[in-house]
C-alpha cells in the first residue's frame, strides 16, 4: 500500500531563511535588551514590583537568587556520577543565570550582577557540555545556550567587555555546532518531535539565535529552522492536551516550548498558541493529575503515569499563568495560585511569572469532578472537588496517541511511556492505596494490569516493539467513558498492547466508579491457548489476607478493601515486589512495592475477574458488599450504606461494542 500525505518542509532551503525578516525581529537587531524586556518593559516592572501581587513575586526570585550566591556553580568533570554522558548538572548552569540577571537588573545591586558573570564564565569555561553523543547538542547545551543568552541580552550594558566577548564567542561557536548537527540529522532528536530533548533543545539554539541576531553572521538559519521545527511539533500534538511522556516531563518540555512560543510572538510575528489544541487544553491535563490539596505533601501531589514522579520536577505556575494568559482559563490560572501558596512549585524560572502573570484572568476552582482526555487514553474519576476528595485515573491508549499513531510510521519521542496499558492509580482518603511504579524500568509487571502466561505488553524501550506498535491498526484504546449521576463508567482494550508470544485474544477492563467510595474492576480475559491470567495491584502499603477471603491495605489516614470474585477458582498471593530500574525515590521510598496478585488457579481459554474496591477513613469500617448470582453468573450487585447497584452482564454477546453492563 502506497499512503500519501502532506508533509512540513523541514529540510528545504525555505526551513533555513528569514523570508521576510519580521519586522520585531528587524527592529530588535543589535539592541539589548529584547528577548522578554526592552528597557521601556523593564522601567515598566521595576515599578510594578513596588506592590502586590508583583512585589511578591519578585521576592520568591530574589530569595532563589540569594541561594544562588552561596552556592556557586560547579566545577567541570567528565562525569559527575549521575548524569553520565549528558553532564547534566550542567542544565543547573543555565537555569541560574536568568534568575540572578533579572534580580540584578530590577534591584540594581552588584553583587547579582558579579554572581551572573561568575555563572556565566563557568559555562564558557566548561570544556564541552555534554560528552561522546552528547557534545554540545543535548540537554546541558540546550539549557546553557538559552541562560547564557539572556544572560547576554539583559545585562549587555553591564558586561565588561571581556566577558561580553567571550559569552558571545561562546553562543556563535556552540550554537553554530548544534545549527550544523540539527541541520544534517545527525542530532539524534531531530525528528523527535514529541520528546522533550527537542523543545528544550530547539529552544536553547532558537534563542540564541535571537539574542545575537544582526551581530553574528548564520544565526538568521538559527532561528528559521527552530521556528520550522517547532511549527511541526504543533502539528504533531494531539488534541487532548495530555502528555504520553507523564507529568513530570509534561512540566519539562512544556516550560521550554513556552519559553520559545513566547518568543516566536513577540519577536517573529509567529502565534504558536492560537488555535493549538494541545496547549489550549494541557493546564488542565496537569490539573486533573494533581491529589487532592489537603493531601500534598513534599514528594506527592501528582499522578505518575509514565516515567514521572509524584511532584513537580519544574513549576508549574509561571507555565500555568501564561496558559491562562493565553487562553483566558481561570482554572489554570486557580492552580498556579493554589501550588505558589502551598509552596509546591520549582524554583528554577521563577522568573517568567514577572512576564507571564496576567491579573486580569480571575482563578476560577474546577467543578467538574470527571475528565477524559480521549486522544491519549486517560480518564480521571473523582469524587468531587473538596481537597479531600478521591481520585482514580485509568489509562488505555496508543503509546503516543491516536493522533501520533495515525501521523508517525518511525518513533517522534515514545521512550518515556510505560507498557501499562488497562492500568490504574487511585489516591483515596489521603493515601497512595494503589500505585504506578515512578520512574523505573518499563515492565508490566511494575503496573496495577494484566500478565498473561507471565509475559507483558510490548517493552516501549525496545526499538522494535516501538515499530510493531506503530504499525498497528487497532491499537489499545479507551472504548468508553462517561459519567453519570450514581457512578461513572470506562471501558479500556488492552488486547493489541501484548506481545503476540502471550497469545492473548481479549483484555476488556470495565472500570465502575460507584459513588463516593466503591470501584469495581471487571475483566474479561480470552486467549488462543488455555493460560494463566494474572492480575496485579500495588499499594504503598501491605496487603493484609482477611479470614472471609479479601485482602486490606491500610495507610496512614485511609485503607482499601479488595473483594476477588470471578467466574472460575482463584489463587490470590500478597507478597513485596522489587522496582527493576529504580530510580527516583518518590516514586516508591524503598525501591519495592507492595503487591497483591491475582489469578485462575486452572489454565482456561476464557477467564472473568470482578473485583470490588472499597475505600474508607482508616477510622471507619468497611461496608459494601457484592455478589455474582445466576446460572451464569450473570447477575452482579452491590451494597454500600443506603444505595444498592444492580447490573445484568452480558458476558457472551457476540458483538463486542455491545455493553456488559445492563442496569436493572
Amino acid at each position: 500500500d502506497v499512503k500519501v500525505q502532506t508533509i512540513a518542509e523541514l529540510d528545504s532551503e525555505a526551513a533555513l531563511k528569514l523570508s521576510p525578516v519580521p519586522p520585531a525581529l528587524a527592529a530588535a537587531a543589535g539592541k539589548h535588551p529584547h528577548l522578554y524586556l526592552t528597557p521601556q518593559k523593564l522601567e515598566d516592572l521595576k515599578k510594578k514590583i513596588q506592590t502586590d501581587p508583583y512585589r511578591s513575586l519578585f521576592e520568591r526570585i530574589k530569595l532563589a537568587a540569594d541561594m544562588d550566591l552561596a552556592e556557586g556553580p560547579p566545577k567541570y568533570v567528565l562525569d559527575d556520577g549521575d548524569s553520565g554522558d549528558e553532564q547534566l548538572y550542567q542544565r543547573n548552569v543555565g537555569m541560574k543565570i536568568p534568575q540572578l540577571a533579572i534580580i540584578y537588573l530590577l534591584s540594581g545591586d552588584q553583587k547579582y550582577l558579579d554572581n551572573a558573570k561568575v555563572w556565566m564564565m563557568a559555562s564558557v569555561s566548561y570544556p564541552t557540555w555534554g560528552i561522546k553523543e552528547s557534545e554540545n547538542i543535548d540537554l546541558a547545551a540546550g539549557h546553557q545556550l538559552y541562560g547564557l543568552a539572556l544572560g547576554y541580552d539583559w545585562l549587555y550594558s553591564a558586561l565588561d567587555e571581556q566577558t561580553r566577548s567571550a559569552v558571545k564567542k561562546c553562543l556563535a561557536s556552540r550554537g553554530q555546532f548544534m545549527f550544523d548537527k540539527l541541520k544534517s540529522g545527525d542530532a539524534w532528536w531531530h525528528n523527535a518531535y514529541l520528546q522533550n530533548h527537542q523543545w528544550v533543545n530547539l529552544t536553547g539554539l532558537g534563542t540564541a539565535g535571537l539574542a545575537l541576531y544582526g551581530e553574528q553572521d548564520g544565526v538568521d538559519q538559527w532561528i528559521a529552522i527552530t521556528l520550522s521545527k517547532y511549527q511541526r511539533v504543533m502539528t504533531s500534538l494531539g488534541p487532548d492536551g495530555a502528555s504520553h511522556e507523564g507529568v513530570g516531563y509534561w512540566s519539562y518540555g512544556v516550560e521550554n516550548a513556552l519559553k520559545y512560543m513566547d518568543l516566536a510572538k513577540d519577536l517573529l510575528g509567529v502565534d504558536l498558541f492560537k488555535d493549538n489544541a494541545w496547549f489550549s487544553h494541557t493546564a488542565s491535563f496537569y490539573g486533573y493529575s494533581l491529589l487532592p490539596e489537603k493531601s500534598w505533601v513534599k514528594g506527592s501531589c501528582l499522578m505518575s503515569f509514565a516515567d514521572s514522579p509524584r511532584h513537580n520536577w519544574y513549576g508549574p505556575e509561571y507555565m500555568l499563568r501564561k496558559l491562562a494568559h493565553e487562553y483566558h482559563d481561570g482554572q489554570a490560572q486557580y492552580w498556579a495560585q493554589e501550588l505558589e501558596q502551598a509552596n509546591f512549585c520549582g524554583g528554577q524560572a521563577r522568573f517568567l511569572n514577572l512576564f507571564w502573570y496576567d491579573p486580569d484572568i480571575k482563578p476560577a476552582a474546577p467543578t467538574e469532578p470527571f475528565k477524559y482526555f480521549d486522544d491519549l487514553g486517560i480518564v480521571f474519576l473523582r469524587s468531587g472537588w473538596d481537597d479531600r476528595e478521591s481520585v482514580l485515573a485509568f489509562k488505555c491508549g496508543p503509546f503516543i496517541g491516536q493522533h501520533g499513531l495515525k501521523l508517525f510510521a518511525r518513533d517522534p519521542g515514545g521512550g518515556h511511556v510505560h507498557p501499562d496499558e488497562n492500568s490504574f492509580q487511585l489516591f483515596a482518603c489521603g493515601d497512595w492505596l494503589l500505585t504506578d511504579d515512578g520512574y523505573a524500568r518499563k515492565v508490566t509487571a511494575q503496573h496495577n494490569t494484566l500478565m498473561v502466561n507471565g509475559l507483558g505488553q510490548f517493552g516501549i524501550a525496545d526499538g522494535s516493539s516501538i515499530s510493531l506498535l506503530l504499525g498497528q491498526k487497532n491499537p489499545a484504546t479507551m472504548l468508553l467513558a462517561r459519567s453519570g449521576k450514581d457512578y461513572d463508567y470506562a471501558v479500556g482494550d488492552a488486547t493489541a498492547a501484548y506481545d503476540p508470544k502471550a497469545g492473548l485474544k481479549k483484555f476488556l477492563r470495565h472500570v465502575l466508579f460507584l459513588k463516593p467510595s466503591c470501584y469495581v474492576i471487571i475483566d474479561e480475559l480470552e486467549a488462543q491457548q488455555p493460560a494463566q491470567f494474572q492480575l496485579l495491584f500495588h499499594s504503598d502499603f501491605p496487603f493484609v489476607p482477611q479470614h472471609d477471603g479479601r485482602f486490606e491495605t491500610s495507610g496512614k489516614n485511609g485503607k482499601l478493601s479488595a473483594t476477588l470474585l470471578g467466574l472460575q477458582d482463584l489463587a490470590a498471593k500478597a507478597d513485596v515486589q522489587p522496582i527493576q530500574g529504580f530510580i527516583h525515590e518518590e516514586g516508591h521510598g524503598k525501591g519495592t512495592s507492595q503487591l497483591l496478585s491475582v489469578n485462575n488457579k486452572d489454565n482456561t481459554l476464557k477467564a472473568a475477574f470482578v473485583t470490588l474496591l472499597e475505600v474508607q477513613p482508616a477510622t471507619q469500617a468497611f461496608a459494601a458488599k457484592i455478589q455474582l448470582s445466576g446460572q451464569s453468573k450473570e447477575r452482579l450487585e452491590i451494597q454500600s450504606g443506603q444505595k444498592t447497584w444492580r447490573f445484568r452482564l452480558h458476558w457472551d454477546r457476540q458483538d463486542q461494542n455491545q455493553p456488559l453492563l445492563e442496569a436493572n
